[in-house]
């Protein structure tokens, strides 16, 4: 979140590899939402 925070803050924009795959680049809500996934799925494995 405070990649995405910082990225924004710095008006960072992407690089065009990056748009290739936002999803695995740090601090775009590609990624966040992908750990989101992870996470809520590692919460649900493991209840």
């Amino acid at each position: 979140m405070i990649e995405l925070i910082e990225r924004v803050e710095a008006k960072k924009a992407l690089r065009e590899s990056e748009l290739e795959s936002p999803e695995s680049t740090s601090g775009t809500p590609e990624k966040l939402y992908k750990i989101r996934g992870s996470a809520i799925d590692d919460y649900n494995r493991n209840r």
